[in-house]
């Protein structure tokens, strides 16, 4: 995910564990000649997307990335450190920042913009209510309600695909 953002942002070049841990340099062109980006990856580079695609490929990116923090916490229990709960104030995470601005700036369809609202506001009372449950010990329920937030999540996402045609 962090490779298509930076994709996303115009950056070409790009190092790191994502691509390859350290090795020695005799093992570099081999390295390099069986290398295959992901297929995201080959998609994000060449394609030519507007500004608004860009922007809302770059949302999906950040709440699929909320969306595996709490699925971290909520199945990380016992890990040292322990895993950082996600941002949960709905209003102050990037989706729900970007929401506020474009409706603000009248950027896309309203209707569609307010069921998004809808169902991040939804999505972010689900997460309250499994963070409430792991708070109080209560880690199976907590865990149980975990495929209701993916549910919210893969309909934002939908939503989100459905206005830029983005795979």
């Amino acid at each position: 995910e962090q490779g298509v953002v930076l994709l996303l942002l115009g950056c070409r070049l790009l190092q790191g564990y994502a691509i390859a841990r350290p090795m020695p340099a005799a093992q570099v062109a081999e390295w390099v000649a069986g290398y295959r980006p992901f297929a995201d990856w080959n998609f994000y580079a060449n394609a030519e997307l507007t500004p608004e695609q860009t922007m809302i490929a770059i949302r999906r990116c950040d709440a699929r990335q909320w969306l595996q923090r709490v699925r971290d916490c909520l199945y990380g229990a016992g890990q040292k450190p322990a895993p950082a709960w996600p941002i949960m104030d709905r209003k102050r995470t990037h989706l729900g920042r970007w929401l506020r601005q474009a409706k603000q700036e009248r950027q896309y369809a309203e209707d569609w913009l307010e069921r998004l609202q809808q169902l991040q506001h939804d999505l972010h009372s689900q997460a309250d209510r499994l963070k409430q449950r792991y708070d109080a010990g209560e880690l199976a329920a907590a865990q149980a309600g975990f495929a209701d937030l993916q549910a919210l999540q893969q309909e934002i996402d939908e939503r989100l695909i459905l206005y830029t045609q983005l795979p």
